[in-house]
């Protein structure tokens, strides 16, 4: 699972989390890049890709999110093409003097 929360005081305008809806997801319009974890006792490999732009897609942001608020979204399910692939971007419409984001993103793994 993903994990992102606001830490700054303001609410977030400047560069907001964004979402892919899962069921848009077409693993054709991504490329896939190698990223691994070495452990003491295993290595784990995640699924980590670049996403290519289509109009099928569909993106959702939480605007002015606050340090009061979390959004939890899936990496991956192992077995299952469902993943909510997620980024930033620029908001050219925030209000003058707004803070800039600061924020935290973790992962967590869930095996059951």
């Amino acid at each position: 699972m993903g994990i992102w929360k606001p830490i700054s005081l303001s609410p977030v305008c400047d560069y907001p989390l964004a979402v892919m809806d899962s069921s848009t997801l077409d693993f054709d319009h991504h490329i896939p890049v190698d990223l691994s974890v070495n452990l003491p006792n295993r290595t784990l490999h995640f699924l980590a890709a670049d996403i290519v732009h289509s109009p099928e897609q569909r993106w959702y942001y939480y605007p002015f999110q606050t340090q009061k608020e979390v959004l939890i979204f899936h990496q991956y399910t192992e077995g299952k093409q469902l993943a909510n692939p997620h980024t930033s971007f620029l908001n050219k419409n925030c209000p003058k003097g707004t803070e800039s984001r600061i924020s935290v993103d973790m992962r967590v793994a869930l095996f059951f």
